[in-house]
């Protein structure tokens, strides 16, 4: 299985390319008082802060892939299409220009970027950075009525669990006695449980 995130040393090893004399420059002139900061010196941070707002987004995308795959069961060695809807024009360049990067480190076939989302019923979707979404079509991936029962029997158990936790907290003496952190934590699993079995019906759903 892939992991759900993005190795920091894999990603870190193929940053996104930089003019290394503007970067090192930035850099140096961030030392300096701010009365001798040049011009200069100012484009340079701009250059480097928007190259590592463009970075992030394609770790960003790369990581939401994963957890599609480590979520939905997708085997390592299948290869994946990925469609990817930005209204951003200059996202939709950095993504472009990363694809490369994007197919190695997400394992895929296919990626397709444009200014609206267009998917199939039946693909497991991930909000980006900035506004992007990511969809992978899953037919030919998972068996749809084995992956069915596998979320199903997921929400029965978060479900139970949820009723645990509520039921500690309808419990007068166990608020008054509990440490307040205690309290909050339990309150914030639930809302925890909530959201990811709202994402289960979501994704039953779109299985049909």
């Amino acid at each position: 299985m892939d992991g759900a995130g993005v190795e920091a040393n894999e990603v870190a090893s193929h940053p996104p390319p930089q003019n290394v004399s503007a970067q090192n420059g930035a850099l140096a002139q961030e030392c300096l008082p701010a009365d001798r900061v040049s011009p200069e010196a100012d484009f340079d941070r701009r250059y480097l802060d928007a190259q590592v707002k463009e970075h992030q987004a394609v770790i960003d995308l790369i990581t939401r892939v994963r957890n599609i795959r480590s979520e939905m069961n997708i085997k390592p060695g299948e290869r994946v299409t990925l469609l990817i809807g930005s209204p951003d024009e200059k996202l939709r360049e950095v993504f472009t220009a990363n694809t490369a990067q994007i197919s190695r480190l997400a394992r895929a076939a296919k990626v397709s970027i444009n200014e609206k989302l267009e998917a199939p019923r039946a693909s497991a979707r991930a909000v980006l950075i900035g506004g992007a979404e990511v969809a992978v079509p899953l037919e030919g991936l998972i068996d749809f009525e084995q992956e069915r029962r596998r979320l199903g029997k997921e929400k029965e158990k978060l479900s139970a669990e949820s009723a645990k936790l509520e039921a500690q907290l309808a419990n007068p003496q166990f608020v008054e006695r509990a440490p307040a952190e205690k309290v909050e934590e339990i309150r914030a699993r639930i809302a925890d449980i909530a959201q990811r079995n709202a994402q289960l019906d979501q994704t039953i759903s779109n299985l049909g």
